[in-house]
């Protein structure tokens, strides 16, 4: 058992044209963009706002607090918006957020960790009231529900929409997701032959120099993500920074890849290095997110290892995207001795 002390905030505010440093006054802490004691990161996204959406303001605390913390943030013009939360983990929680074609049909899987029945009472897709569109099902204590919504209008890759769950005993979660739906099915070693079910198509581009890679990149195929950034956690390790220590320069690579295109989404991956801590550390600075345990490779466990910290990088990266590579192949390596392909079991 994995025990991650790592707490995130979340604020979403409305309507926002700038934001400028998040201030938490009982603390007397004002989040800097460096690793310290009390946080890790912060994040604004997206950042400016469009008028009638919502940006989810992010805060990677370095440890746990139990005391009421009061939430403060300035925008551009000087006008400051504040609440007061209580640090306490959600009983209702959207864990993932799914698009079909053409991104007329939401999916959206929410689950209940408490001890009671909740009664779901509304869902809202930014500020639009999108109930009616599907079945409010109640969801069982210690349980999980899909709601498939489907809207009467198709939403557009690589915008940022946020979804909102109310209970009838104001039980509340909210998510903000970027809208893409593609799920490859590539090999190990590049292999693209089709009859084996892989992916013919090359899913990553990037890391990108100037901006004349970026106007090239826009024109590329929908299915296209940007590689952001390699293995921050091996980076860390290597340059003898703490754990985070890349986290403010992915967030800027991030602000820049999605400025010079809204189409397509970002991506980080992340290997065997310091995990799972590094899930629940960078799982939420860009869009998609790779990961690959090593488990079988480097450490000659079984494939369900794999799959252990794999549940824990979904957790730590929820509601995104998760692509995982997950050791399907043989090696001749004498060290690794994968001498088979895994059978389907």
């Amino acid at each position: 058992m994995w025990l991650i002390f790592f707490i995130h905030i979340f604020c979403f505010l409305k309507n926002i044209t700038w934001i400028l440093p998040l201030l938490i006054p009982n603390n007397d802490e004002e989040v800097t963009d460096d690793v310290n004691e009390f946080t890790i990161w912060k994040q604004f996204l997206p950042n400016p706002v469009q008028p009638g959406k919502t940006t989810d303001v992010m805060v990677k605390l370095a440890t746990p607090l139990s005391q009421l913390i009061k939430i403060e943030v300035a925008d551009k013009m000087g006008n400051r918006y504040s609440r007061v939360i209580q640090p306490v983990p959600p009983e209702l929680r959207i864990s993932y957020i799914g698009f079909g074609d053409e991104y007329k049909t939401v999916y959206v899987w929410v689950n209940n960790s408490g001890k009671e029945k909740l009664k779901i009472k509304s869902i809202f897709l930014d500020d639009n009231d999108i109930s009616s569109f599907t079945k409010l099902s109640s969801i069982k204590p210690n349980s999980k529900h899909c709601y498939k919504i489907k809207l009467k209008e198709s939403l557009k890759q690589g915008e940022y929409i946020s979804i909102k769950i109310n209970s009838e005993d104001d039980v509340l979660s909210e998510s903000l997701i970027r809208v893409f739906s593609y799920f490859p099915i590539t090999s190990w070693d590049g292999d693209t032959r089709e009859k084996y079910g892989f992916d013919s198509r090359t899913l990553l581009m990037g890391p990108l120099k100037d901006d004349k890679e970026f106007e090239k990149c826009k024109e590329t195929p929908w299915y296209k993500i940007y590689h952001v950034f390699n293995d921050p956690a091996c980076e860390d390790s290597k340059k003898e920074k703490p754990l985070g220590g890349h986290a403010k320069e992915i967030i800027q690579e991030n602000e820049r890849y999605r400025k010079f295109d809204s189409i397509h989404p970002t991506s980080i991956y992340l290997c065997e290095n310091q995990k799972p801590f590094n899930y629940f550390i960078y799982g939420e600075l860009a869009d998609v997110i790779m990961v690959n345990p090593y488990e079988v490779a480097f450490y000659g466990n079984k494939p369900e290892k794999d799959g252990e910290f794999v549940k824990l990088a979904k957790l730590a990266s929820e509601p995104r995207l998760l692509y995982a590579i997950v050791e399907a192949f043989k090696d001749s390596n004498e060290i690794r001795k994968i001498h088979r392909f895994p059978t389907y079991e």
